[in-house]
């Protein structure tokens, strides 16, 4: 079972609340809890709250911290580390205590109280070995097909072209180990079972663009350097003809389903290394390469090739393999995900991906505003409306000030997590965070009207004038 820390600094003030959520909404401390314990250290300038946990409870109780209290959006830093060994170890020690109560409900229950209610074991929701975080950061790296992707794909196909042509099962096995196919198809089948499909739509666009990439190079390398091999060897060559046969795609569906199996947990545990055997057994990368070539000497003329004019039906079979094998991973991982209870945590992810910049607190106004050049103190109140891509003229701007919206005084925020250590100054934005409610307030009581400051007659020209009249008629008839 892989352990980690959690190292949770809140401001003194919320100290209480936190340690509150961990008992009441964590079950730390609760009659059948074991194995966790918090370790409370005042420093200077916050309270820090240590714990020790299996992988998969710390994303739980990380959710729980942000969604309930607020820790790494109003307040507070949470951060979470790997732990080599740690005594007693939780999850042996939950074992062997769940081992002890259920001997001692059988003889309590037997010789003492037979209609003893037995109290159920809630330790861990998810039969994973990795807490929620540590998945979607490796996950939503799988799925980016950026400059590096392609230059490995571009190598391993060139690598896999090589090795049909050449008929060296070594060279195509080389190029199934750094060819990175099954990212993308692993970020797409935890999106959908997690209900994330913006992610899955991205992983799946992502898929299809690798897939047009290795049609094309393949296709170069054939009209390149294909003319060479051609001359040395007899095409079809054994490797290119084993991926052309119907055959073949019966035992495709077998070793895609158990491949898709075994990813699905080398995800989700500690044995990434199992997706190397994985791409190799599931073959994505050479019959697409195959497809392209065996597509482009159909067409080409070819000396030593036997069979030319069924060159293009074994295309067809060989690009069909190489999409049953992504369709059955796709769908049997996302089956894995599911058993694994990973549908759960899509609150718990939508949560984390939706905590950023708590735009109704002050501190997050000024400090937006005093990186923008503006002043701290600006009338100017920033909200969703504000930042909408939608609402760019500058006319739309303040036309909220007078709209009743809940802001948020506090003394911290995502940007002051808690107070500074001693000798470190308290920044401007953090400062009189009354300032601009009342700053506000007292402009507003002596008449000042944003909106009509901002819509007042230019200089040089006074209310009602016909230099003004005119500006304004232009401004209404569009041919002007």
């Amino acid at each position: 079972m892989v352990l980690r820390k959690l190292e949770i600094c809140v401001p003194p003030s919320q100290r209480q609340r936190v340690l509150d959520a961990l008992q009441e909404e964590g079950g730390i401390a609760s009659e059948d809890h074991v194995g966790e314990h918090l370790v409370v250290v005042n420093a200077e300038n916050c309270c820090k709250i240590e714990l020790v946990c299996a992988a998969a409870r710390s994303g739980e109780l990380l959710g729980m911290l942000t969604s309930k209290c607020g820790v790494g959006v109003d307040y507070g830093t949470v951060s979470s580390a790997s732990v080599a060994s740690f005594r007693p170890h939780p999850s042996k020690l939950e074992d062997e205590f769940k081992a002890m109560c259920e001997r001692f409900e059988e003889t309590y229950k037997s010789q003492v109280k037979p209609k003893m209610k037995v109290k159920k074991f809630k330790y861990l929701s998810a039969s994973t070995e990795k807490s929620v975080e540590e998945l979607w950061n490796e996950i939503v790296d799988l799925s980016v097909d950026n400059n590096k992707f392609y230059l490995n794909l571009i190598c391993a196909d060139i690598i896999a072209s090589i090795g049909l042509m050449v008929n060296s099962p070594v060279v195509v096995l080389s190029a199934m180990l750094i060819a990175p196919l099954m990212g993308p198809i692993m970020a797409g089948a935890f999106g959908m079972a997690v209900g994330n499909y913006p992610l899955m739509r991205s992983a799946i666009m992502a898929e299809f663009r690798a897939t047009g990439a290795t049609l094309l190079c393949s296709v170069f390398m054939a009209c390149t350097a294909g003319w060479f091999f051609a001359n040395s060897y007899v095409f079809p060559t054994s490797e290119m003809a084993s991926r052309g046969y119907t055959p073949g795609l019966v035992g495709g569906v077998i070793i895609a389903a158990a491949s898709g199996i075994v990813v699905g947990n080398a995800i989700t545990s500690s044995g990434v290394n199992a997706l190397v055997g994985v791409a190799i057994s599931a073959s994505l990368l050479p019959p697409i390469t195959n497809s392209g070539i065996l597509f482009i000497f159909h067409f080409l003329p070819c000396p030593r090739c036997e069979n030319q004019s069924d060159f293009l039906w074994m295309a067809f079979i060989s690009f069909a393999l190489f999409f049953q094998n992504l369709v059955i991973i796709f769908l049997t991982a996302c089956a894995v995900f599911k058993y694994q209870d990973l549908s759960k945590i899509g609150v718990t992810l939508s949560n984390m991906n939706a905590t950023g910049l708590n735009l109704a607190n002050i501190q997050v106004q000024n400090k937006l505003k005093c990186a923008t050049g503006m002043s701290a103190w600006s009338d100017i109140e920033i909200d969703d409306g504000t930042l909408d891509p939608a609402s760019d003229d500058p006319k739309n701007i303040g036309q909220n000030a007078d709209e009743e919206r809940p802001v948020v005084s506090s003394d911290y925020s995502c940007f002051r997590p808690f107070d500074e250590p001693v000798g470190i100054a308290r920044p401007d934005f953090a400062s009189n965070r009354h300032a601009p409610v009342f700053w506000h307030g007292l402009r507003r009581a002596m008449g000042y009207d944003p909106i009509a400051a901002e819509n007042k007659p230019r200089e040089g020209l006074s209310p009602g004038s016909g230099e003004e009249k005119g500006a304004e008629d232009a401004e209404k008839e569009p041919g002007v």
